[in-house]
């Protein structure tokens, strides 16, 4: 299938629709998984499906070297690599991120490839503003070695910023449809969808706004970027957040507009400290693992913020502390995890289909 535009055929298809007895009596449905993972080239994955239009792209620009970005262990990244490996061509990942300690996993793959790795720790400041600055630098740095590069951006998409938010709303209402078949999942998918493309276009404004302005002497100020600043997004985008998974929790979208019509219009913050969460099954033992675990997570991520890894600082103890925390965890999951013998595998949020 060529969807209009021409392609390298270099994947053995179709791939297999692989049947899972064991989910599928568990769920009560058939259950079958779609093994792309059975591609051909780096270890498989179905990102290779649009790479073989940009590699004919590439082709026919005749570009020397194709240049890509993602996190450390990218699997895009990884399979730009072997493309590039296969047919001849450089290849280069450009990387926000920190450095994960040790060359493994993809890291490990993408140099066995020939693959160059350009990765610089976050900032702090807005992501998609490192990366096309990292990436004007480094693609400028290979075009004076001689090299004509092919920019494959996040996605792959290549035909604008329009196109670009347009396949993004597409994206997350297909997610949300994927998550249940029930309008409510389309639009907790609809308005993920849309408030990554109106971020997107805030972004742009504000970068452009802010280059004019510095082109006239302003100087942004410090606090712009203080924890003060950084903490109102987070709850911003917690608050929205909040109000899309009203539709992914409930029942159907009717549902899902009284409750936010009711959480709006009859405000009432002491229900939080009456018996109201307790007659809808919400008991005080609930509440306080909730609020217990909502803080071991804020710590966790605060501590990743400051630059302590707590994996990394486990793997330098012993073996016999290891081992202890190991065993907490797992005997956490079975005291306070959902399975258990009140478990109703058939209410698996995909059922619906």
């Amino acid at each position: 299938m060529l969807l209009g535009h021409e392609k390298v055929s270099f994947l053995h298809l179709p791939t297999p629709l692989e049947y899972l007895p064991g989910v599928s009596q568990d769920l009560g449905v058939e259950f079958y998984i779609k093994r792309d993972d059975l591609t051909n080239l780096g270890v498989g994955g179905n990102k290779l499906r649009k790479l073989e239009y940009l590699l004919k792209d590439a082709q026919d620009q005749g570009c020397t070297m194709l240049l890509t970005l993602g996190g450390a262990q990218t699997n895009h990244g990884r399979l730009t690599a072997a493309v590039a490996a296969k047919y001849g061509l450089k290849c280069a990942i450009v990387m926000i991120d920190e450095y994960p300690g040790e060359v493994s996993a993809n890291i490990l793959l993408d140099r066995i490839m020939g693959c160059d790795l350009i990765m610089k720790a976050d900032d702090g400041t807005d992501e998609h503003e490192q990366f096309d600055k990292l990436c004007a630098q480094v693609i400028a740095e290979y075009e004076a070695k001689g090299e004509k590069v092919y920019y494959i951006p996040m996605g792959g998409s290549r035909k604008g910023k329009l196109r670009k938010w347009l396949n993004v709303l597409i994206t997350f209402l297909v997610s949300g449809l994927w998550h249940g078949a029930n309008w409510s999942y389309v639009l907790w998918g609809g308005l993920n969808g849309v408030m990554q493309v109106i971020g997107e276009w805030k972004n742009l404004l504000l970068a452009k706004g802010k280059g004019f302005l510095t082109q006239k002497g302003w100087k942004e100020p410090e606090s712009a970027r203080s924890f003060s600043a950084r903490l109102l997004k987070t709850l911003i985008t917690f608050c929205l957040i909040c109000i899309t998974w009203v539709f992914f929790r409930a029942e159907s979208a009717q549902q899902g507009f009284q409750i936010l019509r009711q959480m709006f219009l009859r405000w009432n913050p002491w229900i939080l400290f009456d018996d109201t969460l307790i007659s809808i099954g919400l008991g005080q033992t609930d509440l306080f693992w909730l609020l217990a675990s909502i803080g071991v997570l804020f710590c966790v991520d605060l501590l990743h913020e400051k630059g302590c890894h707590l994996r990394d600082s486990l793997l330098r103890q012993q073996f016999w502390f290891r081992l202890l925390i190991y065993m907490l965890g797992i005997f956490s999951i079975l005291l306070l995890g959902v399975y258990g013998p009140n478990m109703d595998a058939s209410a698996f949020i995909y059922f619906q289909f």
